[in-house]
């Protein structure tokens, strides 16, 4: 069912796969290795055995930040809206994993 008051601005994968936004955003995605990242077949199994993560998401007008490290793959996202918009809603989802335990804090 397709809701036209709600947008996908931005769609980003943990591994840093994504796709480009369309007229109402524009996104730059930043992914880099630290020394902990040792190959994606290693990063992949491991992830499939379930890791702790940590995502930061804040706004600052209409700035979407993202930031992520996972096993030594880091993930700077920034996304700028192009509308007045005044509520931004995140989603977190997963493909073929379960995700549990989610806490959110609020600053």
């Amino acid at each position: 069912m397709s809701n036209e008051a709600f947008h996908q601005y931005l769609l980003l994968k943990i591994d840093g796969e994504g796709w480009e936004p369309d007229e109402l955003s524009e996104s730059v995605v930043n992914v880099s290795q630290t020394e902990k990242f040792s190959d994606w077949q290693t990063w992949n199994a491991k992830n499939k055995q379930g890791i702790d993560c940590k995502v930061i998401i804040n706004r600052d007008g209409n700035k979407i930040k993202i930031h992520t490290e996972n096993l030594g793959i880091i993930i700077n996202s920034v996304t700028t809206l192009k509308d007045d918009v005044k509520d931004v809603y995140a989603a977190i989802t997963g493909d073929q994993c379960a995700i549990t335990d989610i806490h959110i804090s609020r600053k």
